[in-house]
């Protein structure tokens, strides 16, 4: 089978490199789902890569990667659909495409309906949820639904009525990674800066409860300023970096406030991330985890961890009595690149058939 693919995505190094560069990339959690997706597909799949540069990229900047075509950022002289003649893509059986990538699936969406083949919409978020998502790409991104012949899902609610859907939850990869080990003791959070996910709210419960363990935050698209010594703010990781730390972290954090309409289309992935790590989780009650993991995760009875924070406290100020995060091969056999790849490539080849 032969798959091409579009996505925002970038080749892992490629990725890597331009977020120590200092360019401005795709959010890491967009950017983690994909390449891991990707991957998975690989496992018995030929798959091609449809992305896009970054701005301001030159050309002595732009590596090649075997299975990865590269348009430049779109301008009012460069719309994809015009770039994608210079790709010399050949056949292909059937096309994914990111449904959150409105312009570039809307390129997509025009090439499979040129070649006579099904597009396939990936669909990990509800636009609404966006935070700032201007209303003419909700719309977008809504037609984009419309168009797509099957889904790719990441929840029920997302699933696209009346049409094939495949639904994943979350995707690891099963390698364990090295611990970060130069702190010591330290809390972890990765994920979304903003009060919408709940980290104004974490940060201030933390400082409340005068711990001695730090609290180091990782992530994007926020005007985060380190309110004191004992948070330490390390930016935008790659997925490396971030697996390191969550590996070596004392505890890890998902403080995202209860939201049922939010949490009925969307799942936190960074979830997925830290029960694979093996290190001890503390979560308000989501309820796909709360479901499922009960017994490797610590559920907030509401949003505060300031409750939590103390009544763990010891003597020292570090954290005691913390629940064992049993969850690693449940999820790595369930939710890994491995587990998925053939359940993925069925669906795709019951999908392609239906069409013919």
């Amino acid at each position: 089978m032969r798959i091409l693919y579009f996505t925002r995505a970038l080749p892992d190094p490629l990725y890597e490199r331009f977020l120590n560069e200092g360019y401005a990339l795709n959010n890491p959690s967009n950017q983690n789902f994909h390449s891991r997706l990707i991957a998975s597909l690989r496992l018995g799949a030929d798959v091609e890569c449809v992305t896009v540069l970054p701005q301001n990229i030159g050309s002595k900047d732009i590596v090649r990667y075997p299975g990865w075509h590269y348009l430049l950022p779109r301008g009012i002289l460069l719309p994809f659909a015009n770039q994608l003649p210079n790709l010399n893509i050949g056949n292909f059986d059937v096309l994914l495409f990111d449904t959150l990538a409105a312009k570039l699936g809307q390129a997509a969406v025009s090439l499979a309906k040129k070649r006579g083949k099904k597009a396939i919409g990936i669909v990990t978020d509800n636009p609404k949820n966006i935070a700032k998502a201007p209303f003419y790409f909700q719309i977008a991104v809504k037609e984009l639904w419309k168009a797509a012949s099957a889904a790719i899902a990441v929840c029920p609610a997302l699933c696209l009525p009346g049409k094939p859907s495949f639904l994943l939850q979350g995707i690891v990869r099963e390698e364990e990674a090295s611990p970060y080990r130069d702190k010591g003791p330290y809390l972890y959070f990765a994920g979304a800066l903003s009060e919408r996910f709940g980290l104004p709210s974490l940060i201030e419960d933390y400082l409340k409860a005068d711990l001695a363990w730090p609290l180091l935050v990782a992530g994007h698209a926020s005007a985060f300023v380190t309110p004191n010594e004992k948070v330490v703010a390390l930016g935008q990781l790659s997925e490396r970096e971030n697996a390191s730390y969550e590996a070596g972290a004392s505890l890890l954090l998902n403080p995202r406030p209860l939201n049922e309409e939010l949490d009925r289309e969307s799942i936190p992935s960074k979830m997925f991330e830290y029960l694979a790590s093996g290190r001890p989780v503390v979560s308000t009650k989501h309820p796909y985890f709360f479901s499922r993991f009960q017994d490797s995760i610590d559920f907030l009875d509401g949003s505060s961890f300031l409750p939590y924070f103390l009544s763990h406290r010891d003597k020292d100020g570090g954290l005691k009595d913390l629940k064992k995060n049993k969850a690693r091969e449940i999820v790595v056999n369930e939710y890994g690149i491995s587990a998925w790849s053939k359940k993925l490539l069925h669906f795709l080849a019951e999908t392609i058939a239906a069409s013919n």
